[in-house]
């Protein structure tokens, strides 16, 4: 559920309004919101935040999981066009 609410905030930041882009794009990649999912799960893995471990697992877990629910797959950087 944590994941879903932080995709949620993710994909409405103001952030768009000043730069005009719906992705973070950096050399001609654009970085899918999933991958921030994918760091979350790598830093339970290496054991960063012992303390809060489960809450990152599963909201990274939930940030992977409502990307491919809402059409985009399990992309996590792709080459602009």
């Amino acid at each position: 559920m944590a994941g879903v609410v932080f995709a949620y905030i993710y994909e409405n930041l103001p952030f768009y309004k000043f730069t005009g882009k719906k992705a973070l794009i950096i050399s001609g990649y654009r970085l899918h919101h999933s991958l921030y999912g994918l760091l979350l799960i790598l830093i339970t893995v290496l054991n960063i935040f012992p303390a809060s471990n489960s809450i990152l697992f599963s909201a990274g877990i939930g940030i992977i999981f409502e990307h491919y629910l809402t059409g985009g797959g399990l992309d996590f950087v792709t080459k602009e066009k």
